[in-house]
């Protein structure tokens, strides 16, 4: 059972100036009929979590989430949640638990998802009662993060970034890791005595703290962006106008 869904969309976007210059990113077009990443996000968790609550973190811009909201149909509204400051997504999660105690669906907002995939996720994170990290693969030469799992059981060991330097390490290595999919299901009990920093990310701390709970493992293993970039936005383009069982 999913209590709540909190959509992370408070940053600035700066990798994507000019483009987030008076827009923000989760607000970016990504299709021929106007779909913002936010949009998509969105019409999928109330396609797949009817009547959950749907709270958006915004601060960069937030006049414009005000705005957009208008054209979403009131009961699929979401609550928005102004920060004045960019708190960061650990420290905006342990703030969000103490007004929505809970199992809570927490998605970054910059994430362009396949439906095929969003479906097989719903499906595995209604059967479950854990919490969950959803996961997809990378070769370790790139990947961002990693996490480790459990042999016998599948669960998560830890999770560790890796920074720019490790990432041009000597060995180059192609192995095939498991990194984080910006996508988790946290029990907001969880959090109570977590202490976060400004600006602070979900991974390694946050998640390295709630694992004391049983934690399992989503492998995506279809289509997903991040939009970090002009060029990925255009990948998404391309992918939503080519991919037409989507």
């Amino acid at each position: 059972m999913i209590e709540n869904i909190l959509i992370l969309a408070a940053g600035k976007g700066t990798r994507l100036l000019p483009l987030t210059q008076g827009v923000p990113k989760p607000l970016l077009q990504i299709d021929s009929e106007n779909t913002t990443i936010l949009g998509r996000l969105i019409s999928q968790c109330n396609k797949y979590f009817p009547k959950v609550p749907i709270y958006v973190n915004v601060s960069y811009l937030s006049e414009k989430f005000f705005e957009a909201a208008l054209a979403i149909p009131l009961d699929m509204r979401p609550t928005f949640l102004y920060e004045k400051e960019v708190l960061g997504p650990a420290k905006t999660l342990t703030q969000f638990s103490k007004l929505r105690n809970g199992r809570n669906l927490v998605i970054h907002g910059d994430l362009v998802l396949s439906n095929k995939g969003f479906t097989k996720f719903a499906e595995f994170a209604l059967r479950s009662s854990s919490q969950i990290l959803v996961c997809h693969k990378r070769p370790k030469s790139i990947a961002r993060s990693e996490v480790k799992i459990s042999p016998t059981d599948g669960k998560m060991l830890s999770i560790s970034e890796r920074n720019n330097s490790l990432n041009r390490d000597a060995s180059k290595s192609e192995n095939i890791v498991k990194v984080s999919s910006g996508i988790f299901i946290i029990n907001s009990r969880n959090l109570s005595q977590f202490q976060a920093a400004q600006g602070e990310s979900l991974a390694p701390r946050l998640l390295n703290f709630v694992n004391g709970d049983p934690l399992e493992i989503f492998v995506w293993e279809d289509w997903r962006f991040a939009v970090d970039s002009i060029s990925t936005l255009e990948m998404i383009k391309l992918q939503l106008s080519t991919d037409l069982a989507d």
